[in-house]
């Protein structure tokens, strides 16, 4: 059960402080109530200082009353602002800045919502970000606010970008872009009239249509029968008034393919077909085709004829009339490319009318083919070209419907994201290449909670939707929204492009892909491979290929340490395991020998023996320092070296300003730098200079962190511009002579020996 909002009692602001109710907090509410804190305070003249003590005083939440109660000197110390911080980080989510800056990126403006609401919207929720850092200034909110406009308002923005970039201030901004939108809604709002007039329109017209007349199942167009009935024809007519001849039936046609003959001209061996246009149609008079006219017809064949029936016999091609046992497919299953049961393809249902589809032209009702009365007639007289079937229909034996057994649809296993869903939803596309469009089922659209944005023009279409009601049945759906859809494989590898889908209701799939879809995203089909791949990036939408495996992560440094550490504790245990299990059987066994016990009054005279020794070598440690003292002594004072040595140092060049690298030196080598430092100045070897010649210097550490590092000069750059002198220096070879002779050698001399 939710807690109800605490309120704010402010009756008389100029005498009495607000009060707040023992309630829920949120940020607004904490706003609400320090401006009327400051309200007071401005009203009352009441400093900053002491109006805290009132303001802590009013307000009866129990969290705050046991804060107060715990912390009361200091807290009445405190100014307004600092207290409105502490109350935030108190009663507040410790993220509420970033919740309220989500929600500032979440706000867009709807469709039908004027840009001054969506505007206000967004200063109402920048306002509770007021002494935060994360406050939107009005450059910061200007963009967020073109970003979140509505798409026809930021068209209008676009056409006039220049004028209203320019302009500085954000409220004359928001009044400039306002007069845009008022004109887009005003567009949009006759727009939608005219829709709404039309379809009024449309829906009464088709209240006022006659209903139209049912046509029976089984009221083929082989069996039509004359529309003249036999009661109303005038005494005396003829039975077939019209000079055409009669209709063929099924054993005349049998009779003309067996035999060779044309059904345009109805001649028996004429080894043509109506298609070749190298006939007309007979008269009326024309005798009808039976086994006796066949008889006739083979006694007077030319030499000629027989050549070819000779040479027609050997390879017969199947008739025609084999793919015409059934009536030719009707308009309505053009409408079939989305058939209402899934799994059965359109172009198989059904399988014999599908056949004669493939290969029959646009009917046009010319002069010369609309003679007669069945609609039934050969391919001939219904304008199919014998050279428009293809190469494999020549086949001896007819159609039938195992020929093209039912195949599977094309359903592409994908995800779709929308701001409803927190997980990709999963679904299905229905793969259609004879669909013009990219359509959705609006029941999709709401759950995954798409942005629906209208159409400039409305789309009617009567195809891909289920069957419209008994009331409006002569109107097609209207569709007037879409919705921008990008689609995910089920393992995420795969993202296709973005593409506009129509909202329709009623939809056989939860979405269909049509030519769009296909043509933005490279889609390539092979029906008889059933296969749907992206030509761009070679993935199969139908077969995807397995994800290849993760590849491992280089473990750190410090992880692999503390995982071979682990391994050596187990190591460790499982060693002391076996040497215990090995101990136990070497007991059992009598192979166990343990060595000779410890002997403590040894160890204890070992002890004092070593103590005995380490104290000897002490006491002649100390005879020899002070026998060897001025070895060991102190480096002397500058003062106190001699002064006849001498040494002139020449530069080749005197004007030279020497350029050294800068080194940065650690925060732990500073006091060691100090200490250096100091004892050099101390005894009188540097001095504070400004010397064009200052060479750099630099600590090296030694390996015993208690002595202090060595201080080193780097004189390279300086050395290369000194002119080389042949003063005599000693040989190393002495030095070495001279050191072979000392008994001991004192740390602080032991670097100058190995130079």
């Amino acid at each position: 059960m939710s807690v109800p909002r605490a309120t704010i009692t402010n009756d008389d602001p100029a005498k009495k402080c607000a009060r707040v109710s023992a309630s829920a907090f949120d940020l607004a509410l904490i706003r609400d109530m320090f401006e009327a804190f400051e309200e007071h305070a401005d009203l009352a003249n009441i400093s900053n200082t002491k109006i805290v003590s009132r303001v802590v005083k009013n307000i009866k939440e129990p969290i705050v009353v046991c804060w107060l109660r715990s912390d009361k000197e200091r807290i009445l110390k405190l100014s307004l602002d600092a207290l409105r911080n502490e109350l935030r980080a108190l009663l507040l989510e410790p993220n509420w800045e970033s919740q309220v800056l989500r929600d500032i990126r979440r706000t867009c403006q709807e469709d039908d919502q004027a840009f001054l609401v969506f505007y206000h919207r967004l200063c109402e929720l920048n306002r509770l970000l007021e002494d935060s850092e994360s406050y939107l200034g009005d450059d910061e909110l200007r963009a967020h606010m073109r970003a979140a406009m509505a798409d026809s308002t930021r068209a209008l923005y676009d056409d006039d970008a220049a004028r209203l970039n320019a302009l500085d201030d954000l409220t004359a901004w928001v009044k400039a872009v306002e007069v845009i939108d008022k004109k887009r809604r005003k567009d949009e709002k006759e727009r939608d009239d005219a829709i709404t007039a039309i379809l009024a329109k449309r829906a009464k017209y088709a209240s006022q249509a006659p209903a139209k007349r049912a046509r029976d199942d089984d009221d083929s167009r082989n069996n039509k029968k004359s529309r003249v009935d036999e009661n109303t024809r005038p005494q005396g007519a003829p039975a077939y008034s019209s000079d055409r001849p009669k209709p063929l039936d099924n054993a005349q046609r049998a009779l003309l393919d067996a035999n060779f003959g044309c059904r345009k001209c109805r001649r028996l061996f004429a080894f043509h077909r109506g298609g070749d246009n190298v006939c007309d149609f007979p008269k009326s008079n024309v005798k009808p085709i039976t086994e006796k006219t066949v008889a006739a017809a083979k006694a007077s064949l030319t030499n000629e004829q027989r050549a070819k029936l000779a040479a027609a016999t050997k390879s017969k091609a199947a008739p025609v009339a084999s793919v015409t046992d059934a009536a030719p497919a009707p308009a309505a299953s053009v409408a079939a490319t989305i058939p209402a049961q899934r799994n059965v393809p359109a172009q198989c249902v059904p399988a014999r009318s599908a056949a004669v589809a493939a290969v029959i032209e646009d009917y046009q009702d010319d002069e010369e083919y609309s003679y007669s009365d069945s609609e039934n007639d050969d391919l001939a007289s219904r304008g199919v070209r014998a050279g428009s079937l293809p190469a494999s229909s020549a086949d001896n034996d007819s159609v039938h419907a195992d020929t093209c057994p039912p195949q599977a649809h094309l359903y592409f296993q994908c995800l779709i994201e929308g701001e409803h869903t927190v997980a990709p939803h999963p679904t299905e596309g229905l793969i259609d290449d004879g669909s013009h469009l990219v359509l959705i089922d609006k029941v999709l659209v709401d759950q995954v909670g798409l942005r629906k944005r209208h159409l400039r023009n409305p789309i009617s279409f009567d195809i891909a939707v289920s069957a419209p009601t008994a009331s409006n049945d002569s109107l097609p759906p209207t569709a007037t929204e879409y919705v921008k859809l990008r689609l995910h494989s089920r393992d995420q590898s795969y993202t296709t492009k973005t593409v506009r889908a129509i909202v329709v209701s009623g939809l056989c799939a939860p979405i269909i892909l049509g030519l769009p879809f296909l043509y933005r995203n490279h889609i390539v089909i092979d029906h008889f491979l059933h296969t749907v791949v992206d030509a761009r990036v070679n993935y199969d939408l139908l077969n995807p290929a397995p994800l290849p495996p993760h590849a491992k992560p280089r473990k750190k440094l410090r992880e692999a340490m503390k995982e071979v550490m682990h391994q050596r504790k187990l190591l460790a245990a499982e060693l002391r395991v076996v040497c215990e299990q090995r101990r136990v059987k070497l007991e059992t066994e009598g192979r166990l020998k343990y060595g000779t016990p410890v002997d403590p009054v040894a160890a204890v005279r070992a002890r004092i023996v070593s103590l005995a020794e380490l104290e000897h070598l002490q006491n002649k440690g100390d005879a020899l320092k002070a026998e060897f003292r001025p070895i060991f002594d102190a480096i002397p004072h500058v003062d106190d070296l001699p002064t006849d040595v001498y040494c002139e140092i020449k530069v080749k060049e005197a004007a030279t300003t020497l350029t050294h690298r800068t080194y940065a030196s650690p925060r732990k080598y500073r006091e060691a730098w100090s200490t250096l430092i100091q004892k050099h100045l101390d005894a009188g070897r540097i001095r504070p200079s400004n010397s064009l010649f200052a060479s750099p210097a630099m600590l090296i550490p030694k390996a015993d962190k208690s002595v202090l590092p060595r201080w080193v000069n780097d004189f390279r750059v300086l050395n290369s511009n000194t002119v080389h002198n042949i003063f005599p220096l000693p040989r190393v070879d002495d030095i070495l002579a001279d050191c072979a002779k000392v008994d001991a050698v004192h740390p602080r001399q032991a670097h100058v020996i190995l130079l």
